[in-house]
């Protein structure tokens, strides 16, 4: 029984020159043609077609048939370093694995009949319900507004109501929004109980202005990309972030169209009393708002039960909108240092027992980490690889999912999630 691995990396600035290296480097390490490829790249290569090039070029050196999925990333992070510029490769061999890919378009538009699209193309070749999914998105891409472009933070009062009567035309017709891979993934995995999964939601470098999804030689800007792994091969997902409760818990009082947003946090305006609840000040929420919320992810509670971690997508005057369906009547905010957030990668991968046996190891950590890490994120690079002597590819993206039978289906931000193949 045989399975192989293969990695490549490029940082040139030419989209084919870089596709050729990553190719020629991963099929040094394998022996036979591939059995399916992840292909994923930074946005410095969007102009001039280029994604499509390197497409195009890999496919010039590996079998038209093979199956290949990725997309846009904010970097990644593997053996040969951690970028936040390039372009990285995974190949894979193996003979005791059957692959199959699906695809689902408009996930803004029409999340289910997207996914619906997705599952009817795996489930006409699918022998047997057991082994790994691969899934890749469009994420949240920050709308488009009449005379203001894209903006994340609209602060005008009049200006913020054609903003919330605009908003579902951009997200419907324009396709610019909220990514809706919630709707998506659960859909997913009902109907494909048996199979693991780890997901990510492709981007650019996290300004939410675009993102790229590739599906074989094909590229989309609003889809949801499939490879499920057939296989005995034992795998097993985690998830970890580094982040604790604050003490802060307050009350949702009005919820917005779909539960989708904030409207008002005990009777305050959702906003305000957000910024008064950690000290900041309005003009803090800018441009480069995505790179600051971070700190403060949400988690929303009620029933006695606790919901899934966010971070806050835009804001419109006074409302905010979530990226995830709000499930429950409480906010609690979540708080980390740096020490803990990089305590959660080496923790993720401790938590896949003996490490040094393992096939494979796929992460997707939030695209705000190495931001936030700095420097130290070439450390944790290196703690990762003083446990693991396995092939490592860690994808930084917006919003991460895993999922198996036992734990249900787990997404969010801010988080640091991996599948092994043991």
């Amino acid at each position: 029984m045989v399975f192989e691995i293969g990695i490549g990396t490029s940082q040139n600035w030419d989209p084919e020159k870089a596709a050729f290296e990553v190719i020629e480097q991963a099929r040094k390490k394998i022996n036979n043609n591939p059995t399916f490829i992840l292909f994923f790249s930074t946005v410095q290569y969007e102009k001039n077609n280029g994604f499509q090039k390197a497409l195009d070029k890999i496919y010039t050196q590996v079998p038209r048939e093979t199956p290949l999925i990725g997309g846009t990333v904010a970097g990644f992070m593997n053996a040969d370093g951690c970028y936040t510029r390039g372009m990285t490769l995974l190949m894979c061999y193996s003979d005791e694995i059957k692959v199959t890919l699906g695809i689902g378009k408009n996930v803004r538009r029409n999340p289910k009949k997207a996914a619906e699209n997705c599952v009817k193309m795996i489930k006409k070749s699918i022998k047997i319900s057991q082994g790994a999914i691969f899934s890749f998105y469009s994420s949240a891409v920050v709308p488009i507004y009449p005379l203001l472009g894209q903006k994340p933070v609209i602060t005008s009062k009049y200006l913020s109501i054609a903003t919330n009567v605009f908003y579902d035309f951009s997200l419907k017709i324009l396709q610019k929004g909220i990514d809706r891979s919630d709707e998506c993934l659960k859909y997913l995995t009902s109907e494909l109980p048996e199979f693991k999964l780890i997901a990510g939601g492709c981007t650019d470098d996290v300004k939410q202005k675009m993102n790229k999804v590739f599906f074989n030689d094909k590229l989309s800007d609003n889809a949801i990309v499939t490879l499920v792994v057939e296989t005995k091969i034992e795998t097993c997902v985690q998830e970890t972030s580094g982040f604790k409760p604050s003490g802060i818990e307050l009350l949702i009082t009005k919820k917005g169209k779909d539960d989708r947003s904030l409207i008002k946090i005990e009777n305050q305006p959702a906003k305000q009393k957000f910024l008064k609840i950690i000290g900041w000040p309005n003009e803090y929420l800018d441009d480069q708002v995505y790179s600051k919320i971070f700190w403060y992810p949400v988690r929303f509670c009620g029933n006695g039960t606790k919901n899934l971690m966010q971070v806050f997508g835009l804001f419109v005057q006074d409302e905010i909108i979530m990226p995830y369906k709000i499930e429950g009547d409480k906010l609690e905010i979540l708080t980390a240092n740096g020490k803990s957030i990089l305590g959660a990668a080496v923790e993720n991968i401790n938590l896949a027992q003996n490490s040094n046996s393992k096939k494979l190891i796929f992460a997707t950590e939030c695209a705000l980490r190495p931001i936030l890490l700095g420097n130290k994120l070439h450390q944790e690079r290196q703690l990762i690889m003083d446990i693991i002597k396995s092939p490592f590819l860690s994808i930084f993206v917006a919003g991460e999912t895993i999922y198996d039978k036992q734990k249900g289906l787990i997404y969010g931000n801010s988080t640091y999630k991996s599948i092994a193949f043991n």
